[in-house]
């Protein structure tokens, strides 16, 4: 049977709202608040269904999102959420802001920009309207060092105590910068290789001279590989395979 409503308070701001499902079929009413909450007496018919929404203004510049999360300098993101206004502003990239022409696209829900160049790493990403109202940071947006290509690093000979494993770490941010804190790792000893070889499918820039070493670590002391650095040339493009012995 219909029913009669009335008494009905909501918390939505005062105004006419349309039932957002109009046009499906649910036979719903659209209302009217009044002040305090007070909506005019309706009458539901049986088995009707009715939804009003509200959606508050936002003036201050909102991240929902930024994708992808990973990019060299000159690749275009985009990131997407609410009130950034109609106008260009100013996106962070950590302490680096793009303005103008770096700024590909600028609407109220989405902006189109093309990562600067900076250092690689991690950085925060962060908008600030024409009107100077700067959102929240967006964290960990990963900045690298310039094009990529896929080379299996191996070290063969690399014989190992129970606990420990094979780590790999080098001169580019893709190899944690000579880290021996958080080196990348542990590497695989099985499938492909078998043990006392050890590897591992790393991102690297292309085109670039790498210097490289290998470690193993444990609960115990970190022990590097002895000797000199190993050194390779990554390609412009595909892939590659560099394979070296343990350095005692």
């Amino acid at each position: 049977n219909a029913t009669s409503i009335t008494g009905f308070y909501t918390a939505l701001p005062a105004g006419s709202y349309t039932d957002v499902l109009s046009g499906q079929g649910l036979n719903g009413n659209d209302i009217t608040v009044g002040s305090g909450g007070a909506v005019n007496n309706f009458t539901l018919a049986a088995g009707a269904v009715a939804v009003w929404q509200y959606t508050a203004a936002i003036t201050a510049p909102t991240i929902a999102h930024v994708g992808p999360m990973m990019g060299k300098p000159g690749n275009t993101i985009a990131i997407d959420g609410r009130g950034f206004g109609a106008t260009k502003g100013t996106v962070y990239f950590g302490a680096t802001a793009v303005t103008g022409a770096g700024i590909a696209s600028w609407e109220d829900t989405e902006i189109k920009v093309t990562v600067p160049s900076i250092a690689p790493g991690v950085v925060a990403v962060s908008v600030k309207s024409a009107a100077l109202v700067t959102s929240g940071a967006y964290n960990n947006f990963e900045i690298l060092t310039g094009p990529q290509v896929t080379v299996r690093f191996v070290v063969n000979n690399a014989n190992t105590v129970s606990g420990e494993n094979i780590y790999l770490t080098g001169d580019k941010y893709e190899l944690a910068n000579w880290s021996a804190a958080t080196p990348l790792g542990p590497l695989f000893n099985q499938v492909v290789y078998q043990y006392p070889t050890w590897y591992s499918d790393v991102s690297v820039p292309a085109s670039s001279v790498i210097s490289f070493k290998f470690m193993k670590k444990s609960a115990g002391p970190t022990v590097w590989e002895g000797g000199s650095n190993h050194t390779f040339t990554s390609p412009a493009s595909g892939t590659a395979t560099v394979i070296v012995n343990w350095q005692p």
